[in-house]
């Protein structure tokens, strides 16, 4: 997710008042963050195979012309940073 500085604050006050309930509805922020930008610009729209998910494309390596891996609540790319990893590629180009 990116937006410029200042953007927010309405979805940021919103979320301060209704925060039991919103996150009883929403899996995640993210989930919160499309329910309340619905004309939002997506990164997958803007550059169409660039964005790339984890789980489904991505654990045996990433593919070529790739530009942002995206990662799911579990594994965070910290988590694969280890001997036993099952995608080495994400010690080699992970960055803390």
């Amino acid at each position: 997710m990116a937006w410029e500085a200042g953007f927010g604050h309405e979805v940021a006050r919103v979320f301060e008042r209704y925060s039991q309930h919103i996150v009883e509805l929403c899996v995640s922020d993210q989930e919160y963050l499309e329910m309340m930008l619905l004309n939002a610009d997506l990164v997958q729209d803007l550059w169409p195979g660039k964005v790339r998910e984890y789980k489904s494309e991505c654990t045996e390596g990433v593919p070529p012309d790739t530009g942002i891996v995206t990662f799911p609540l579990i594994p965070k790319p910290h988590d694969l940073v280890c001997e036993d990893s099952p995608s080495p590629w994400v010690g080699e180009l992970w960055v803390d």
